[in-house]
């Protein structure tokens, strides 16, 4: 049997580390909204000007301009922030724990698709989950071509990865 040498083991974020439920998101926006809870499901999509939120191409306030015109939403950028971060529950300490076991062995990085919002919501409100990587890497903070390269903290991931220090 061949062995296959591990040099770095990558980690999502969201539902991995952190608890994500977007049900919450809608129940927040429910209440500034004249649309009932399933009719904002319905028209909510990952449409265009939601891609461009999470490549970081649009600001958190320009997408929630696009949010109150399609979701009918009257809530201002604060509450539309709350609502938006509602996204997320707890660490998942079992995948930290096991991160945490494994670090001294290996690089662990964190990649996630997800937007500037998110990303300083998470940081503040859960430094464990910083603590638990080397570096990592975030959609709304593309490097060069709009790849995944950029780290949000620690050094920035190189490919081949340097030999653990």
């Amino acid at each position: 049997m061949n062995s296959i040498a591990v040099d770095a083991l990558l980690f999502d974020l969201g539902g991995v580390v952190l608890e994500v439920d977007f049900e919450k998101v809608f129940e927040h926006w429910a209440r500034t909204s004249n649309l009932a809870i399933e009719q904002i499901k319905q028209r909510f999509a990952m449409d265009e000007a939601y891609q461009l939120h999470e490549k970081g191409l649009i600001s958190g306030p320009q997408y929630f301009a696009h949010l109150r015109s399609t979701l009918y939403l009257t809530a201002d950028d604060v509450a539309l922030t709350a609502g938006w971060n509602s996204i997320f529950g707890n660490e998942i300490d079992l995948a930290l724990d096991a991160i945490d076991q494994v670090r001294d062995r290996y690089r662990c990085y964190a990649f996630t698709n997800t937007n500037a919002v998110h990303q300083e919501y998470w940081e503040r409100e859960h430094p464990r989950i910083r603590r638990s990587f080397d570096s990592s890497s975030v959609s709304a903070r593309p490097g060069p071509g709009g790849r995944w390269h950029r780290a949000m903290w620690g050094p920035p991931i190189r490919w081949p990865l340097p030999e653990r220090s």
